[in-house]
């Protein structure tokens, strides 16, 4: 199992996400960011599964909420960059 480390720009990203969905709802702000981190805790076992943007940047994408998470990989930790939200262009 591989160790998951946040780099203090992902921290930022979810204080960021935390302030704007808490606007609408303290609820839903804590099921967002808990499903985000559940989708985080995969790369604990399967670190190389997602795909590769060059160098040592890979990304996983959250589809329910529709974010993508950027992060490194070296030896036995993952460092999650940042998180950010995405729309589909074809819609």
């Amino acid at each position: 199992m591989y160790k998951v480390i946040y780099s203090r720009e992902a921290e930022d990203c979810f204080t960021q996400i935390h302030e704007y969905i808490s606007h609408d709802s303290i609820f839903q702000t804590t099921k967002v960011i808990h499903h985000i981190k559940t989708t985080i805790e995969i790369l604990k076992l399967f670190p190389l599964s997602w795909n590769s943007l060059g160098w040592d940047l890979r990304m996983i994408v959250d589809t329910k909420y529709r974010y993508k998470i950027f992060y490194t990989f070296s030896r036995n930790t993952v460092t999650i960059v940042s998180v950010s939200k995405y729309k589909n262009t074809w819609e």
